[in-house]
């Protein structure tokens, strides 16, 4: 590891709240789509754990897909751009975005426009945490864990410098 400071972490949603969180994102999405299965689309990296803890309460058949997308600066504007995507098939299909946080609205209205053009049957979108102070893009979030303030968050799948991941909690760097 290049960098040996660690810097000190306050825990800010415990293990313990996401996952009373996620069993009752499971139990709703499971009753909204009763015995019909959907196709889960993952984004990575940061909704990896989220949507691991996630899919495993979800009881329904479940088609998982994953996403990469990258962002770049170009002087003050980000512009989104697709790394891969595991499949574009999905026709006719109920899909899900799992997102780990909502801030801009920008990546899940993009994936939302690309998704789109690959006919699924519906799109809705699910994420851990929900920025709406920060919004740029009008988005309709179907499932929400958190609403939270404007905090640089990490942990659970969120990253500072792709550190951090790792942590059970959802947490603010100090």
């Amino acid at each position: 590891m290049k960098n040996n400071h660690v810097p000190i972490i306050e825990e800010f949603i415990s293990s313990v709240q996401i996952k009373d969180k996620i069993n009752k994102l499971g139990e709703r999405i499971t009753n909204d789509h009763k015995t019909q299965g959907i196709t889960a689309l993952v984004v990575l990296k940061g909704a990896a754990c989220f949507a691991s803890d996630l899919l495993r309460t979800i009881d329904l058949d479940v088609r998982v897909e994953f996403i990469h997308l990258s962002s770049y600066t170009d002087d003050a504007s980000t512009e989104l751009e697709m790394k891969s995507i595991s499949s574009e098939d999905f026709d006719g299909e109920r899909v899900i975005i799992v997102e780990d946080i909502v801030d801009t609205g920008k990546t899940v209205a993009y994936i939302s426009d690309y998704l789109d053009a690959l006919t699924p049957k519906s799109i809705q979108i699910c994420c851990l945490l929900n920025k709406e102070s920060r919004r740029e893009v009008p988005v309709n979030l179907d499932y929400i864990g958190f609403n939270i303030e404007d905090r640089f968050v990490i942990g659970y799948g969120m990253d500072f410098n792709n550190r951090f991941r790792n942590l059970p909690f959802v947490g603010i760097m100090s």
